[in-house]
């Protein structure tokens, strides 16, 4: 039986279930049926109500509302790391694609880059007079306490909302984006606020030329509301059992810095983000063709190449900001999905597919109709 056969049948099940109890507690309702009937009468339409409530969020999709993002205002360019380690721009450039990235200035922290990212997100959710009820942040540098979800909270005076971090590095933006459907799809909401922020640059040995090169600091987020129309589509998020050595951060003098075995990481990278694209599209039935742009974990422009080839996608579809952004972790899916939608690329109506890899390791990939 097909996919799409089975749907309606389960849809025409529900339906006469669903009518089924109407008719019954119709009934029941009409008979003096005393304290025992009317308590069973309660029931019945209690079981109606929640297979209506169920049937109508099924239909509900979790839709990208509005979007936004922020770079610190200092740059080093390859030519800057030229100065100070043993390398080049055409080294770079050729080994990564990255040309340029943004880092904090003195006055920045990763707080700051969160509240300042969100603030035109936050003008939009008062003009559409809508109660932002969850904030959620995907963050693997912030060392602060509390949360940077409660101090935006804080800061916006954004009250009684579920607001926490979540680390999952690299991966981070789709674990949010994963939760934040949960809350719209299972709990009723209908206003969510996801940042994605990272502050590589603190956590960089800027005399190690494998990592230093790689990284750039920066903020993106989205405000996600409840939709009949446009959504997502499909989301997957998971971890490998194997890894955590390969990419992480340790104590050195006092300091945590990223170390990375980086030939390791790069054919793990290439596979599992294969494995998450071709195992969504299956799993949900979708075909590759209709993907309209791949808007990926900015990590490095050679792991990106091998992906579209072994995705047999066109690169012309692929949404790369790498050359001025760098890898901004968590950050960069919502960088590079505002920057390619303010260009122009991405429009209204488009069929995207996130894809992401972190430390861990983690995954994640999720379609969404823009």
């Amino acid at each position: 039986m097909s996919f799409s056969l089975k749907m309606m049948n389960n849809n025409k099940s529900q339906s006469n279930r669903i009518q089924s109890v109407k008719m019954e507690s119709a009934k029941m309702k009409s008979a003096n049926t005393g304290y025992y009937g009317q308590k069973l009468y309660r029931k019945h339409l209690h079981l109606y109500i929640n297979e209506k409530s169920q049937r109508n969020n099924m239909k509900q999709k979790t839709s990208i509302l509005a979007l936004a993002s922020y770079l610190p205002d200092k740059k080093i360019t390859n030519q800057d790391l030229e100065k100070i380690l043993d390398t080049s721009n055409e080294w770079i450039v050729k080994r990564t694609g990255i040309a340029n990235r943004h880092i904090m200035t003195d006055q920045d922290t990763v707080t700051s880059m969160a509240i300042s990212n969100c603030a035109p997100l936050i003008e939009i959710a008062a003009k559409e007079k809508r109660a932002i009820t969850s904030v959620i942040v995907a963050t693997s540098t912030s060392l602060t306490m509390p949360s940077i979800a409660c101090q935006v909270c804080n800061h916006y005076d954004i009250d009684n909302a579920f607001a926490f971090d979540v680390n999952a590095a690299c991966s981070g933006f789709i674990y949010a984006l994963n939760l934040a459907n949960d809350r719209i799809k299972n709990h009723q909401e209908d206003c969510i606020l996801v940042i994605g922020v990272d502050a590589m640059s603190q956590i960089i040995d800027w005399k190690d030329r494998s990592t230093a090169v790689l990284f750039g600091d920066g903020s993106g987020a989205v405000l996600l509301n409840r939709s009949d129309r446009s959504g997502l589509v499909a989301i997957k998020c998971g971890s490998s059992a194997n890894g955590s050595e390969m990419l992480k951060t340790e104590s050195k003098n006092g300091q945590s810095q990223l170390t990375m075995q980086g030939k390791e990481v790069f054919k793990y990278a290439v596979e599992k983000l294969f494995q998450a694209a071709s195992n969504l599209l299956s799993e949900h039935h979708i075909d590759v063709e209709s993907i309209d742009w791949i808007v990926p974990h900015q990590a490095n422009i050679r792991i990106l190449q091998q992906l579209m080839k072994k995705l047999c996608i066109p690169e012309h579809k692929l949404i790369l900001t790498l050359k001025n952004h760098a890898n901004t972790s968590a950050a960069s899916i919502p960088l590079a999905l505002d920057s390619a939608t303010k260009s122009g690329k991405i429009k209204r109506g488009d069929r995207l597919l996130f894809l992401a890899f972190g430390a861990g390791f983690t995954w994640g990939a999720a379609i969404l109709d823009y």
